[in-house]
């Protein structure tokens, strides 16, 4: 049963594999929601990959689409999804963003090296850097296991 199973040799693909096989088990397999459901939207997931105390990574599944899901998406996507004139939903929204680092997002820890080391090659301003100096950095090297 899909629902019910972690293997001990997966591959880090199998996160995606077992959202779209089952999410909310239901009665039978017609009736349990999956990362693949939309519901009309309301179907709303955060899914955490934690592989190794550097590899931690968050996905959103939402509207039968998923989205790789950083802390300060919280101020960029939810007003998107959420009804922000609910219980002052726009209000929370619009100070936490004037807190910066300071607000909610600052306690929200989510590291994954090998994609930052990724990110951080395909900026533009290291891009500009590199084209200007014509060095790369010590953050270019591959993370060792």
């Amino acid at each position: 049963d899909p629902c019910n199973e972690f293997p001990r040799d997966h591959v880090y693909e199998w996160y995606f594999e077992s959202s779209h096989q089952c999410l909310v088990p239901g009665k039978g397999q017609t009736d349990r929601i999956t990362s693949k459901d939309s519901r009309n939207g309301y179907v709303f997931n955060l899914s955490f990959h934690v592989e190794e105390i550097d590899v931690i990574k968050c996905y959103l599944y939402t509207r039968a689409s998923i989205h790789r899901f950083f802390p300060e998406d919280i101020y960029k996507l939810f007003p998107e999804l959420f009804d922000m004139t609910y219980q002052n939903n726009d209000a929370f929204i619009k100070k936490q963003k004037e807190k910066g680092n300071k607000g909610v997002v600052k306690d929200i820890h989510l590291k994954d090296s090998l994609f930052e080391s990724f990110r951080h090659q395909t900026s533009d301003e290291y891009r500009r850097s590199v084209k200007r100096n014509g060095k790369k950095s010590s953050r270019d090297k591959p993370r060792q296991k």
